[in-house]
């Protein structure tokens, strides 16, 4: 409103002036119209002059903070593409809930640490657009000035300088690259601190990303930075679970008493931290309980590193820091964890350690890590209790679970063969190969039976669809079998 005011007048004037001289030049001489033009033109540049200092930056901010410009304090800090939606959104809370705070727009290149010898004017806000949670979109500025207060102290924000974006067809990927230039103007530095760690809290607590499973990875064009994608979080019922009672009872009982009493874990010196190690053999189940302990955390943000990268990594732990309390999912550690014995590269291995031991003691993390080889895994980093709070073995099932996982797998479906014979038949083999050799089973009745696809016959499960299904699942498999899903090889 004060903008369309000050360019109305500037109009108006103009249009005075041209008239006048225009005027003088009909009725009188030009000696006349040169002076009377000349005295217009003083009257813009005075008005110029005046309006910028009305509705300049450097006004503003001394009204605000209550002192010169040159008497302030600014600091400049350089945060990631994937901070600047939560920066912008905790300074619109601010605006939207406390009275006498004030935000308006001005130039893209503005700096505030040159008003102490430039003064800017105010324009318009622009807006853009930025992926938030299930997949909506909210309206950020892209070029306004903050003047706010934080407990009584006064300050001075915006987010403005050199971006280095990456164009993805997919909105759901954000780059943390190089981003925004985080400005403050305060009254001094212990201030400007203050309030840079108590915004940089309340951004955390507000993130678009808090609370939701992202993905971390290197963009696949070479760019630096690393890239989060928003996914899908899993839910894992428990009941879908066959699994010893006492794995699912210590893992769940190691989260949540933890959980419950964090406050008073760390008052006493000790760490809040939990790392667990799910190891055994292919297909025993330790993705699903990775699944199931997502599920139990709901307040927990998920991070997982798409790939071992050193950067990725350390943009994984920075995350879940940023966005505790956290859980990081690093599956099949031992590609990034082998011994040094028999690996020249162990850059992946060091920069995890480094990071495991840099987490502090207050912090809200939860590490999950599996393998299928622990015999390989880095004793640093497995038999290390820092690192390592529990490790948890994965049997393939018993002759109980087995006959469970086969009900499981094959309900609501006319079940017209010897369950425990099958149940025997399958001795050594993991979850996983009950689950493909019940769907094989499926397949074959299907075709056996010629049944229709709207499913509205039941389906008879019988031991030749089994028996067709565990001779190209073992004898076309062979050896390859043993290691995919978890079952003796064919001899």
């Amino acid at each position: 409103m004060l903008i369309r005011l000050r360019n109305l007048v500037w109009y108006f004037l103009s249009f005075c002036g041209i008239v006048a001289t225009l005027w003088v030049w009909i009725v009188s001489n030009g000696v006349f119209a040169f002076w009377t033009g000349v005295l217009s033109c003083l009257v813009l540049f005075g008005w110029g002059t005046l309006s910028s200092w009305i509705w300049g930056i450097t006004r503003q901010i001394r009204k605000h903070m209550k002192q010169p410009i040159e008497q302030l304090t600014f600091v400049t800090k350089q945060i990631g593409i994937s901070r600047e939606a939560d920066y912008i959104r905790v300074f619109e809370d601010i605006v939207e809930k406390q009275k006498g705070s004030l935000r308006f727009g001005t130039e893209d290149f503005v700096k505030l640490s040159a008003l102490k010898n430039q003064n800017f004017g105010i324009t318009k806000i622009n807006w853009e657009s930025v992926e938030a949670e299930d997949d909506s979109l909210i309206n950020v500025p892209s070029n306004a000035v903050y003047l706010l207060n934080h407990f009584g102290r006064p300050f001075v924000v915006r987010l403005g300088g050199e971006q280095n974006k990456y164009d993805y067809e997919n909105e759901a990927v954000v780059s943390t690259g190089k981003g925004q230039q985080f400005q403050l103007c305060a009254r001094s530095l212990d201030e400007a601190n203050e309030i840079t760690a108590w915004l940089r809290k309340q951004t955390g607590l507000n993130s678009i990303y808090r609370g939701q499973m992202l993905l971390v990875a290197s963009p696949q064009d070479g760019s630096l930075g690393q890239t989060i994608r928003i996914t899908k979080r899993p839910s894992q019922p428990k009941d879908r679970i066959v699994l010893p009672e006492n794995i699912i009872q210590t893992a769940l009982r190691l989260i949540d008493s933890r959980l419950k009493h964090r406050d008073r874990l760390v008052q006493l010196g000790h760490s809040a931290n939990l790392g667990l190690l799910f190891h055994g053999v292919p297909g025993t189940g330790k993705t699903l309980m990775i699944r199931y302990l997502v599920s139990h955390c709901t307040d927990h943000t998920v991070i997982v590193p798409s790939d071992m990268a050193v950067e990725t990594l350390r943009e994984s732990f920075r995350l879940a820091q940023y966005l505790q309390p956290a859980i990081v999912i690093l599956e099949d550690v031992d590609l990034l964890a082998p011994q040094r014995q028999t690996s020249r590269s162990v850059d992946g291995l060091q920069e995890l350690m480094n990071q495991l031991d840099g987490l502090p003691s207050s912090s809200d993390t939860i590490v999950l890590m599996s393998t299928n080889q622990p015999d390989v895994l880095e004793p640093a980093l497995a038999s290390r209790p820092g690192r390592v709070s529990q490790a948890i073995e994965f049997h393939v099932p018993e002759a109980a679970d087995r006959e469970k996982l086969l009900n499981l797998f094959l309900s609501e479906l006319k079940i017209s063969f010897d369950m425990s014979q099958w149940s025997q038949r399958t001795a050594g083999a993991s979850p996983a190969f009950i689950e493909e050799l019940c769907k094989r089973a499926i397949l074959f009745s299907m075709e056996r039976s010629g049944a229709d696809t709207s499913g509205e016959n039941q389906l008879e499960i019988v031991d030749q669809d089994l028996d067709s299904a565990i001779h190209e699942l073992v004898i076309v498999g062979g050896e390859l079998t043993s290691k995919s899903l978890g079952f003796p090889a064919a001899k």
